[in-house]
């Protein structure tokens, strides 16, 4: 084989591991996303009354076409923290990255797959923003998590 034939395997490799990344990220941002549906129904705002049937929100939310952005709004309105503005900023650069990724990654400087150095610049690319979410998809895991123990955990014998 020629060396022109060994790079230009080389860099069909490359292209393919960058591709397999984008897959990987786009299962990572629709896992974000149906974590949110799932999860928001049950959080009470300011640790208010819970209003309506939380499972009837989450299954009309699990059908809906309801995006990460509107989600995240809802999310952002539930959530307190210690640094509101932080925790905004943080959400709000999720949605961006995600964005990014399905809109205009491949338009993009950092999206072309035309040499070996692009790819590498791609991959490392999606391999920041996979990172850069893991800590929402953690805490969407946790609090799923958490609600399932509490259906699961038998209800206190209270009567005798």
């Amino acid at each position: 084989m020629s060396e022109s034939g060994a790079n230009e395997e080389a860099l069909d490799a490359l292209r393919k591991e960058v591709l397999i990344h984008v897959g990987v990220s786009l299962a990572r941002y629709q896992k974000i996303e149906r974590g949110l549906k799932a999860v928001l129904p049950f959080l009470n705002v300011n640790g208010g009354k819970q209003q309506g049937d939380p499972f009837a929100e989450m299954h009309r939310l699990l059908a809906s076409k309801s995006s990460m952005g509107p989600l995240m709004e809802r999310l952002k309105e539930r959530l307190s923290s210690s640094n509101p503005e932080q925790t905004a900023r943080y959400l709000e650069e999720v949605i961006r990255h995600r964005n990014e990724l399905v809109h205009h990654f491949f338009q993009r400087p950092v999206g072309r797959l035309d040499d070996e150095r692009g790819c590498h610049e791609a991959l490392q690319h999606i391999k920041t923003r996979l990172e850069y979410a893991q800590p929402l998809l953690e805490l969407l895991k946790a609090a799923a998590g958490s609600l399932v123990e509490m259906i699961e955990t038998p209800l206190e014998h209270s009567v005798h």
